[in-house]
């Protein structure tokens, strides 16, 4: 595959790389376990960013879920919102469930790998109008994305949107840390 810059992990060694890909779900599993939802904020700007998802009725496919911090606040702007919900972290899931919104009938949770697991088992075929990937990409190999994207893809309808938002060389956070003078 061939990468915008060089390969990111060419200073690692590969008996790592193997290592972190292979945990990953453990690690994001403890990371929910420990901080639950008081880690990422709730992201109330999305209906602002993405329009579409604050009017009318519609099926949303939320990736990477975490604890709800995109779910819910989408479901609160957007009474006639469906959404499914999925997560690498069995953690993140339950907590998802947990919140007194999920009651509502209109979210249905569910544990999947993007890179192994066929989404269409839990999302019907070609039902999702707008999926929303916020901070998921990242978290995901290079060489691993086009089958992520390729089964979220089989997710949606014809003429269905996808949102994402990521980490990118460059974005506003990176310019605000290097005003600031930040070094993280």
């Amino acid at each position: 595959m061939d990468y915008l810059y060089a390969d990111p992990l060419e200073d690692v060694p590969s008996h790592l790389v193997k290592a972190y890909e292979t945990r990953a779900a453990g690690y994001w599993n403890l990371f929910y376990q420990t901080n639950r939802d008081k880690f990422y904020k709730d992201r109330h700007y999305l209906d602002r960013e993405f329009k579409a998802l604050a009017r009318g009725p519609a099926i949303v496919l939320e990736v990477g879920c975490g604890a709800g911090n995109t779910l819910y606040p989408l479901l609160e702007v957007n009474p006639e919102l469906r959404v499914y919900a999925c997560d690498f972290a069995p953690a993140a899931v339950q907590l998802v469930k947990e919140h007194p919104a999920y009651a509502s009938g209109r979210a249905s949770a569910f544990v999947a790998d993007l890179t192994r697991d066929d989404l269409c088992a839990s999302v019907p075929a070609a039902s999702v109008d707008f999926v929303t990937m916020v901070f998921v990409l990242s978290a995901v190999s290079p060489e691993h994305m086009p089958i992520a994207v390729a089964n979220i893809a089989r997710t949606m309808r014809v003429g269905g949107q996808l949102f994402f938002r990521d980490y990118a060389e460059g974005d506003l956070t990176q310019e605000r840390r290097q005003a600031s003078g930040s070094k993280r």
